[in-house]
């Protein structure tokens, strides 16, 4: 079950949940779910990781791949029982996504001379939609 706890009801009904959970002696894993990125920070990701992936001469996935491993592994890499795994960007929460957005940002200007449109930059970033369409097309 799922409890926005910033609702009193939602408050009542985890409290009275758990406390039958603990009557029955249960096991239970208790986790906070993080808020998911926003559809417009995920779309203004895509349009920017699309359009930079094809000014360096690469396709979306191996954009996402480049930039798992080489730019901000800290951020999806982890490890388990030896191997190195990368998470997806789908996991990734609106503060997470934020921190890719700025360093993907960064780079692109820094180190290969491609501006990257702010996301209220609406007019540019559309260009860049349109742009990035036409080439993947």
């Amino acid at each position: 079950m799922r409890y926005d706890l910033q609702k009193q009801l939602n408050q009542k009904q985890a409290l009275a949940q758990l406390e039958h959970l603990i009557s029955k002696g249960a096991r239970i894993e208790l986790t906070e779910k993080r808020k998911q990125r926003t559809y417009k920070q995920n779309r203004y990701l895509h349009v920017i990781l699309t359009s930079w992936g094809s000014h360096l001469g690469y396709d979306l996935d191996e954009t996402k791949h480049m930039v798992k491993t080489h730019l901000l592994p800290s951020l999806f890499q982890y490890k388990k029982r030896g191997l190195t795994f990368y998470r997806s960007t789908a996991s990734l929460n609106t503060k997470e996504a934020t921190t890719m957005i700025d360093k993907i940002r960064k780079t692109a200007q820094d180190e290969t001379g491609f501006y990257i449109p702010e996301p209220h930059e609406t007019e540019l970033l559309q260009q860049m939609e349109n742009d990035s369409e036409r080439y993947f097309m």
